[in-house]
């Protein structure tokens, strides 16, 4: 337990140092963004829900962010509900993280683990029964793609922000994307995913 709670002080430690890094993007400290619902389409028949939130002020195309969530049925927010806290209320980290950096100057998207819509609503359950980590990986590339697309995002500067299973998919995802340099891992295994099962 002590190697936990020094893994999860090192990851929010690292993710204090990573909004206060985006701080000095042109353009930070707008205070407001503007959020567009999309649909991506995964497979033939399959979609998902996504959001993408854009800078209120500031002149495109700006940086962009793809966050790529943890393990389990977990939806674009990583909705945490307050049982899971510890606190009366609930958790959604990553739409945290999407209105801070997009308050500041760059371009985030969140999407909906397949099967599953907001809140870890299992919308169906086979779809999630029957979903693996390369389902998950495609799912992202499929994403990463939406993002690029975006006329207010420069494709050329995007970051991958992965959070456990996240993190095990974006470095994979990146060395097979040269136009990928930039990552950040949050609560990333140390080592290969077959030790951590």
């Amino acid at each position: 337990q002590k190697s936990e709670r020094k893994m999860s002080i090192r990851s929010a430690f690292l993710l204090i140092l990573i909004l206060f890094a985006f701080e000095s993007i042109p353009g930070a400290g707008a205070q407001e963004y503007l959020a567009r619902d999309l649909t991506i389409e995964l497979e033939s028949g399959l979609r998902t829900d996504a959001q993408l939130t854009l800078p209120a002020s500031g002149t495109a195309p700006f940086p962009g962010v793809l966050l790529l969530q943890g393990s389990g049925t977990i939806d674009m927010n990583e909705y945490l509900p307050p049982e899971v806290t510890g606190s009366d209320e609930p958790s959604r980290p990553f739409l945290q993280i999407a209105e801070h950096l997009s308050s500041r100057g760059i371009a985030v998207l969140r999407f909906n683990k397949r099967g599953v819509g907001l809140n870890g609503t299992i919308l169906n359950a086979s779809i999630v029964a029957n979903s693996t980590y390369q389902s998950y990986k495609s799912d992202a590339e499929k994403a990463l793609a939406i993002l690029r697309a975006q006329p207010e995002v420069d494709k050329n500067d995007i970051t991958l922000v992965g959070h456990s299973e996240g993190a095990i998919v974006a470095p994979r995802i990146a060395r097979e994307d040269a136009e990928i340099r930039k990552m950040v891992l949050l609560s990333a295994p140390a080592g290969n995913l077959r030790d951590n099962l």
